[in-house]
């Protein structure tokens, strides 16, 4: 399809889906959540999940149709909780399992190789094999969720390793049609324009749908070619599983619920800091936050693109890359008083 003119289809049915949910008062941010008022009084259409299905649903033409009724119903799982009709996090996390597990095995795709002797020899048994797949998965579709507090994060993120992708997708000479990461980049673009005016947020449906999507790019990349060290692909990824692993602890530590969600992420610290010490209006210190984060994960980027295949490094990569959020973190806990 030509992009020109699946821009134009992408933009108007963004219009026409938040028209609807507008004049309707449907698929809009509920505020009575504190998590969900905490970044914005004003509610807003949670229509960027339903723009990614039903243009993935067009464009991953190469995926088997039984795979792709599988996405459509991960994508529901988050959906349904936009919607409030699913409220316990325990139900959506078994669901999430029972639906990976089906995803994997469909779509054939496992991780293969840690680069440790032990871990690799692990991996050839098919129970282990599809429990760290799994786990993966798991932690890249809750920590993605985890991240999206503020506009442009999430998105901003993944329009970041969509052009590690691209660049690894050239260097070693993929066929495109496999990943078709063009028409990806140009929905993630219009998706962010929209986003960072605030016009438009992901929901839980959408995030759960593009860390799907791209959990099984990154595996399919390192089982295409040894040459790309898994540690590139967990590199790419490790905010968001280090901001799964880090709450869990922190809530730990705190004698909180780690299911429920609260508003002392480091983006949202962050915010915090900004609204506090520049003044700045909801929307402005809001979508800030989002680009610097993002700004920051994009050097990071840069790093894991000139490192594919050196393990060590992006393993450095990686722990420097947690030394900084740990930092951050602390510094910005002290001058908060949190």
């Amino acid at each position: 399809m030509p992009e020109v003119f699946l821009a134009i289809i992408i933009t108007i049915l963004i219009y026409l889906l938040n028209y609807i949910s507008k004049k309707k008062n449907i698929i809009v941010d509920i505020k009575t959540l504190p998590h969900k008022s905490f970044v914005s009084k004003e509610s807003v259409p949670i229509t960027g999940g339903l723009v990614l299905i039903l243009s993935f649903l067009i464009l991953l033409t190469f995926i088997k149709i039984h795979t792709i009724i599988v996405i459509f119903f991960i994508f529901l799982l988050g959906f349904m909780s936009d919607l409030n009709y699913l409220k316990s996090p325990i139900k959506r996390f078994f669901l999430q399992i029972i639906l990976l597990i089906i995803f994997i095995n469909l779509s054939d795709q496992f991780i293969s190789s840690i680069r440790i002797s032990a871990f690799d020899k692990l991996l050839e048994y098919e129970v282990a094999k599809n429990i760290i797949t799994i786990c993966c998965y798991m932690v890249l579709i809750n920590g993605s969720n985890f991240i999206d507090g503020v506009n442009t994060l999430v998105l901003g993120y993944f329009i970041g390793v969509s052009i590690v992708f691209y660049l690894i997708i050239q260097k070693f000479g993929f066929n495109s049609d496999l990943f078709l990461i063009d028409e990806v980049l140009i929905l993630l673009a219009i998706l962010f324009a929209f986003n960072f005016f605030g016009k438009l947020f992901l929901g839980d449906g959408g995030v759960y749908l593009i860390a799907l999507i791209y959990g099984y790019y990154g595996i399919l990349l390192t089982n295409l070619n040894y040459k790309i060290s898994p540690y590139c692909i967990a590199a790419l990824f490790w905010y968001p599983a280090f901001e799964c692993l880090f709450s869990i602890i922190r809530k730990f530590f705190l004698n909180k619920n780690a299911m429920k969600p609260d508003n002392s992420h480091l983006h949202h610290l962050i915010l915090k800091f900004s609204k506090k010490k520049y003044k700045l209006k909801d929307l402005t210190a809001n979508t800030l936050t989002g680009m610097t984060v993002n700004f920051i994960n994009f050097i990071i980027f840069y790093s894991i693109y000139q490192n594919i295949s050196q393990t060590k490094n992006l393993i450095l990569i990686i722990s420097l890359s947690i030394i900084l959020y740990i930092s951050f973190y602390i510094v910005l806990s002290k001058k908060l008083k949190i």
